[in-house]
């Protein structure tokens, strides 16, 4: 454990030190803040609530996104109690509000990635767009200096179970019988 936490802390100040500019300061704060409490993928969600045809689609991907809140803000956060890294590590210069509570997962990471696996699942043509997006959500976390890099690693495993886990309540159940998901 001690490894990883010193690797962490390496990156960071190595982030710090050779990449931040004004430039990635703004884009990185940007597509940190798309993923704000979840609203990009919330939005998208209920974008395809809206359209008859994705409608199961959107409340598939709302799932997945309540269960990945419930499991890394209502359980995951509250068992590790990882400080921040700028609670630990005072030199780090933080470019955004400090976000409150604990560090471990990343709730913007696997937000993003339990959306995205979901999205890419049905929507193969997008996978790369949408992949895209959520690694930039992951790397923006890291890059703003406001979780450990194996937060947002475990961010993206958490997002895949969560994803994994409301896949597989729907195919084992009469739902995917009664609404079926057909793209064309």
């Amino acid at each position: 454990m001690e490894f990883i936490q010193n690797l962490d802390t390496y990156i960071l100040f190595w982030i710090q030190n050779n990449i931040h500019s004004n430039i990635m300061n703004k884009f990185m704060s940007f597509i940190t803040s798309l993923s704000n409490l979840g609203v990009l993928w919330i939005l998208l969600s209920l974008f395809l609530l809206c359209k008859k045809k994705f409608r199961i689609i959107g409340i598939l991907t709302l799932f997945a996104i309540i269960l990945n809140t419930i499991l890394g803000e209502g359980l995951l956060k509250h068992i590790a109690q990882r400080p921040r890294p700028f609670n630990t590590l005072s030199t780090l210069n933080i470019i955004i509000t400090k976000p409150k509570g604990f560090s471990f997962p990343s709730g913007h990471t696997s937000t993003a990635f339990a959306a995205a696996f979901m999205l890419s699942y049905y929507f193969k043509k997008y996978k790369l767009p949408i992949f895209i997006l959520a690694i930039f959500t992951g790397l923006s976390r890291i890059y703003l200096l406001v979780h450990y890099p194996s937060d947002v690693i475990c961010g993206v495993i958490l997002g895949f179970i969560s994803f994994s886990i409301i896949m597989y309540l729907y195919k084992r159940t009469i739902l995917h019988i009664k609404y079926p998901i057909k793209i064309k």
